[in-house]
């Protein structure tokens, strides 16, 4: 971007036109996309990118085409209510609204394995065990 200035005197009389040339690039993509599981919540996590010429601001994050949210650091937290596979994608905004590229996280979440029940007597009582896979 080349930015003009010229001065303007009191009498309305202008200076002559000096120029700059400012670069700048929309932030690079985050790097080291990853997740973790934490009580009933999984945490989507990455790095700031590496190269930036404007100071990131925010991250957006999304899923299916829509906005979850945004958040200033370089984590997000959100229920774990579904099962199966969910890609996200995260972004970085800079501080002069330039949207950075995406970044996919995969989050696969399966469901928990049926438990084992036995039945069993114990004179008039029915006994009910169970176990829990790991």
């Amino acid at each position: 971007m080349t930015i003009r200035v010229k001065a303007l005197d009191t009498g309305g009389d202008y200076g002559p036109e000096a120029t700059t040339t400012y670069s700048y690039t929309v932030p690079a993509v985050v790097t080291s996309p990853t997740y973790s599981f934490f009580q009933n919540q999984v945490r989507l996590q990455w790095s700031a990118p590496s190269s930036i010429t404007v100071p990131i601001d925010k991250y957006e994050v999304r899923y299916n085409g829509n906005t979850l949210g945004f958040t200033y650091s370089s984590a997000f937290d959100l229920d774990a209510n579904w099962s199966g596979a969910r890609t996200f994608v995260v972004r970085a905004i800079d501080t002069s609204g330039n949207v950075g590229t995406d970044t996919n996280i995969s989050v696969t979440i399966s469901p928990p394995e049926a438990p084992v029940v036995s039945l069993s007597f114990s004179g008039k009582d029915i006994v009910v065990t169970y176990t829990i896979p790991n």
